[in-house]
C-alpha cells in the first residue's frame, strides 16, 4: 500500500468487543464494531515499525 491507512490487518475475534449489525443486503451484512488494541500509530514513512496504539 502507499498510505497505512489503507493496510489491512487481521484482528482475531477476542480483540473486538460491541459488535453491532448496522446494515443488511442481498449479498451479506455490514457490522460495526470496536477494536481492544486500538489503532496503529506508524513512526513516519517506515511501515515496518509500530511506534503506539490508541485504544
Amino acid at each position: 500500500t502507499n498510505a497505512y491507512e489503507c493496510m489491512i490487518e487481521w484482528i482475531p475475534f477476542d480483540r473486538i468487543m460491541d459488535i453491532k449489525e448496522i446494515g443488511e443486503g442481498k449479498s451479506g451484512s455490514i457490522f460495526s464494531a470496536t477494536w481492544l488494541d486500538g489503532i496503529r500509530n506508524i513512526d513516519g514513512n517506515d511501515y515496518d515499525s509500530i511506534r503506539s496504539r490508541e485504544p
